[in-house]
């Protein structure tokens, strides 16, 4: 609080505001054009010029504001003190009042929001698009090396409390997780069942459980589903597997390397990690594949034929590493870098002057395999000269010429001209019928019409594998027994 002492100057024509604790003589003056903003209060002496100065002020707001712009007029000195704090609280209910009515106006607009805003038309489709569509593989083992025996466990109780188990740990969080595929080298042929648990390590609370037969087992993909996508947010997952019954055999599943993902491999009791019994290294861990999808979507929404034209396919995208492996078909000199592997798995393959430019890309096993796709764009806006590209499926020993020429090819998404700079083109491949083993996928790009080669950055990106859904598993789905 700030007090200013008002006094008239010689010939009672002008008001001096000046501190009351200033000494000695006055300083310059300075004229105030209009009345002094946020003022409570004027308080007067009962002398004279006392009360000639506060009149002298409030006719001074008055003439300036009007007459409910003059601030409060007190004569009582004693009372100063009490007169701001009460002028105090009053500004202080005020405000609280005004808080209310804000937080009020904030909840109706958030009502307004949530009851009457109209969602467009094109969101709800993508939803119920996304809800109809298959799963979709989130992660996927390279080609097995080796084999592990699942450890027989003595119950302690319960099926839930095993004494020894195998701890795989997963490269996913649980949100969206649908299904955990698991690949068994060996079956059994005695009695037992194969056991097997999602169990998130952060919220220390098991996800969903699986019992499988050793009837039921026999080498291949085993395919472990949850009824319904979760919708629980875990980051720390861990799929515990042992085995329960003949103390002769067990089940063994198939392994593979981490390479430098070290943390996924496999361990014995969340303890030590563990080797195969064919003298693996250390660093290996359970063939798996994880498969995603918008949680709260059933796991087999896909299979209704009239639901969604891409019924009896899953889409697995190809990942980083495999399209690392791309090399150029053809060898040509040229100014610019025409070839090469970019982040994020996407391949530049810029095409040249009267010349085709080819790369091929070898694709490992797949189950079914019934088409390849991919997207194509040129990232340089200042091209104006279309582009072609064709993307071709071919077995391994054919060459690129006769890939080229469409010839004993497996498929081919014909020439697709590129017209706009920036824009995405999908590329289709589809097999006349399901194959079965590798395949090279064969990239390649042409001038249209002949124009300039420069600025003709072409980049193939987000490939994904088509496959039958029938034949991508060799044993049934097995729903789990119960999730949180």
């Amino acid at each position: 609080m700030r007090v200013l002492r008002a006094t008239l100057t010689e010939g009672a024509n002008r008001l001096r505001l000046e501190e009351p604790a200033t000494s000695g003589g006055f300083g310059p003056l300075c004229r105030v054009s209009v009345p002094p903003a946020n003022v409570w209060c004027v308080c007067r002496g009962d002398d004279d010029p006392s009360i000639r100065a506060a009149d002298l002020l409030i006719a001074w707001w008055n003439e300036a504001g009007g007459e409910s712009a003059a601030p409060d007029l007190w004569t009582d000195h004693l009372g100063l003190d009490r007169r701001l704090l009460t002028r105090a609280l009053v500004e202080l209910n005020k405000a609280h009042q005004r808080n209310e009515a804000l937080q009020r106006s904030v909840s109706t607009l958030r009502d307004e929001w949530a009851c009457n805003t109209r969602i467009p038309p094109e969101i709800i489709e993508l939803i119920e698009n996304l809800r109809l569509s298959p799963p979709r593989m989130i992660f996927g083992s390279v080609a097995t090396e080796g084999q592990m025996a699942v450890p027989l466990a003595e119950l302690q109780g319960s099926c839930d409390a095993p004494s020894t188990f195998l701890v795989q740990p997963l490269l996913a969080g649980s949100r969206g997780l649908v299904g955990i595929d698991i690949h068994v080298a060996q079956g059994v042929t005695g009695s037992g069942i194969l056991l097997a648990s999602l169990y998130a390590v952060d919220g220390d609370c098991v996800l969903a459980d699986w019992r499988i037969p050793f009837a039921d087992l026999r080498p291949g993909w085993l395919p472990l589903r949850i009824p319904t996508a979760l919708n629980w947010s875990y980051r720390a997952l861990e799929l515990r597997l042992w085995s329960v019954g003949s103390e002769v055999e067990r089940p063994r599943l198939s392994i593979v390397a981490t390479g430098l993902l070290d943390e996924l491999a496999v361990k014995m009791d969340a303890g030590a990690e563990v080797g195969s019994s064919r003298g693996a290294a250390p660093s290996h861990m359970l063939a798996v594949r994880v498969w995603a999808g918008l949680p709260g979507m059933l796991w087999d929404s896909w299979r209704n034929p009239d639901g969604h034209p891409l019924w009896g396919e899953l889409a697995i995208p190809v990942f980083d590493h495999t399209v690392a492996q791309v090399r150029p078909s053809r060898e040509f000199t040229a100014s610019f870098r025409w070839f090469g592997c970019l982040p994020g798995g996407r391949v530049l393959l810029h095409p040249l002057l009267d010349r085709v430019a080819a790369a091929c890309l070898p694709l490992p096993a797949a189950s079914a395999l019934r088409a390849v796709t991919c997207e194509v764009v040129m990232e340089d806006r200042r091209r104006r000269t279309p582009i072609a590209a064709k993307l071709v499926i071919a077995a391994p020993e054919v060459a690129v010429d006769q890939a080229e020429s469409e010839e004993q090819v497996l498929a081919s998404s014909g020439w697709t001209i590129l017209a706009q700079p920036e824009r995405r083109y999908p590329l289709s491949a589809p097999l006349a019928r399901p194959h079965f083993g590798p395949v090279n996928l064969h990239l390649f790009t042409r001038i249209a019409d002949g124009g300039p080669d420069y600025y003709g950055r072409t980049v193939f990106g987000r490939f994904e594998l088509r496959i039958d859904s029938q034949s991508t598993w060799q044993m049934l789905p097995v729903l789990s027994e119960g999730s949180e």
